[in-house]
């Protein structure tokens, strides 16, 4: 991208004058012309002689993988401490580059009631420079493999403390009092969703569940503690039908 002197000169030579812009011109009646030597070629042809220009520039606070970033991906602290570093270092990298430098320039052209346009946008930061969620995408994809090892030790070991917690449950007296789904959803929310240490067994950091709902569970036990609770039927047989 040339800087805004040579492109000054470079449209003297053409006997085009360039005004500067403050801001973007919005406009829907626009038309995009394939680079800059279109743009004069048009001038040309249709007796223009005036023309307008915009730089604009990165702001580096925009392009930090940021906790609204990571909320996208549903990052979770445990999935955070693999990608930390990386992601600190890819922070720490956009803050130190120099925004005072334009990354892009638009050069406007009206014509018979229609905006002329080409933009030009190579960028002259120093650094390839990539939105923040492509930039998490890409450290997570270089995880991929450490990633789905973690997700499933995670998920084992929430199995292994849920059979823990089924067990504690099913030996309850307050659970065995809940005859009904109304008062087995109250004492989920009380004993599950309201203790941190148990809804982690069910549910991520991120809001997804592991494999079922905590509703779900308490009633796969309620079935169980009746198959288990039980009376066992005792048949009294008489002597005749012994014979």
């Amino acid at each position: 991208m040339q800087t805004e002197q040579e492109l000054l000169e470079q449209f003297k030579k053409e006997n085009i004058n360039l005004y500067r812009l403050t801001e973007f011109i919005e406009t829907e009646n626009k038309i995009k012309l394939d680079g800059i030597e279109e743009l004069i070629r048009f001038a040309h042809d249709n007796n223009i002689n005036n023309m307008f220009y915009f730089y604009y520039y990165l702001k580096g606070y925009g392009l930090l993988i940021d906790e609204q970033v990571i909320n996208k991906f549903h990052l979770d602290n445990e999935m955070l401490t693999i990608l930390k570093d990386e992601i600190m270092e890819y922070n720490i990298k956009i803050s130190k580059q120099d925004y005072s430098k334009p990354v892009g320039v638009i050069l406007y052209c009206m014509y018979d009631g229609m905006m002329l346009e080409v933009e030009d946008n190579e960028c002259i930061v120093g650094v390839d420079i990539e939105t923040p969620e492509d930039a998490c995408k890409r450290i997570i994809d270089s995880h991929l493999e450490e990633i789905a090892l973690f997700k499933e030790k995670q998920k084992n070991n929430a199995l292994e403390e849920r059979k823990k917690l089924a067990e504690q449950i099913l030996n309850d007296k307050e659970f065995h009092k809940c005859t009904n789904v109304s008062l087995r959803t109250a004492y989920a929310n009380k004993f599950i969703r309201k203790n941190d240490v148990n809804r982690k067994l069910f549910m991520k950091d991120s809001g997804e569940w592991y494999d079922i709902p905590i509703n779900d569970f308490i009633e796969l036990l309620w079935r169980e503690y009746k198959e288990i609770s039980k009376e066992p039927i005792i048949t009294i047989l008489r002597k005749e039908d012994l014979i």
